[in-house]
């Protein structure tokens, strides 16, 4: 009999069974890459009734729909409640300035993970991470230049709470992604000394942003129970219910190659 690596007996399974592999299959974690494309520029009067540019963009990705909701009429039923339509934007500062971006982007708010790729502009860097936060994103710490808005930046606080997992990876070069990309995660001894060096600074700021905020806020709950009279919180009352994220030293692989 010739080879073949083709499942013939999958339509003969019972149906729960068929919808429980596509529903498995909907949430495997998949990288997913996010550009900021340039699409022109606008001008807009500032507070201060001053001329300011504005440079437009839209966000989007060279992944693919995923399959499951190409495959059958089947898969699709099974699957795209686990997939939204994202990252469009509806800016509306008054005074006549107006921009829509439509959103573009298939995305599993629960399993994919986010990957800002290309230079960001400071509005589209502030667009992007205004979004849900993903269990896990990976950043590039590396700037061609100091006009380029910090990677970091907004990083690690979103209006719906944290990250589970940042990999930091460190690449000079604009790598052309066109499909799927990995990551692998580095030791200390096998990183170069660069990567190392960024990683170990991005996580001793992001590090040190998380106990501020966390300080923060629990000194706050202090201040409103001295307020109302309430006597001094108990442990329970000053959990806030947030872990820091899981920082990690990666490498970019794409094409079976590690890139930096």
């Amino acid at each position: 009999m010739a080879e073949t690596r083709t499942f013939t007996c999958f339509p003969k399974l019972p149906l729960e069974i068929r919808n429980m592999i596509w529903i498995a299959a909907s949430n495997l974690p998949r990288n997913l890459d996010i550009w900021a494309r340039p699409t022109g520029a606008t001008s807009y009067r500032n507070d201060d009734l001053e001329w300011e540019e504005f440079k437009t963009f839209r966000f989007t990705t060279r992944q693919p729909v995923p399959g499951v909701l190409l495959a059958t009429k089947e898969s699709r039923a099974a699957s795209r409640e686990f997939f939204h339509m994202s990252f469009g934007e509806n800016i509306d500062w008054g005074g006549g300035f107006k921009i829509d971006m439509n959103c573009e982007i298939m995305r599993n708010f629960e399993a994919d993970r986010l990957c800002p790729m290309g230079p960001f502009t400071e509005y589209a860097s502030s667009y992007f991470w205004g979004a849900l936060p993903p269990p896990s994103c990976a950043v590039n710490l590396y700037r061609a230049s100091t006009d380029e808005p910090d990677p970091l930046e907004k990083l690690m606080f979103y209006a719906d709470g944290f990250h589970d997992e940042i990999l930091f990876y460190y690449c000079e070069k604009l790598i052309p992604i066109n499909g799927p990309f990995d990551f692998i995660e580095l030791s200390e001894e096998q990183a170069f000394y660069r990567e190392w060096k960024a990683f170990l600074e991005a996580k001793e700021r992001l590090q040190h942003q998380f106990d501020y905020w966390v300080e923060s806020r629990r000194d706050e709950i202090k201040r409103t129970h001295a307020r109302m009279d309430l006597g001094p919180p108990t442990e329970v009352d000053l959990d806030l219910g947030c872990k820091c994220p899981e920082f990690k030293c990666a490498a970019l692989i794409v094409n079976g190659v590690r890139r930096r």
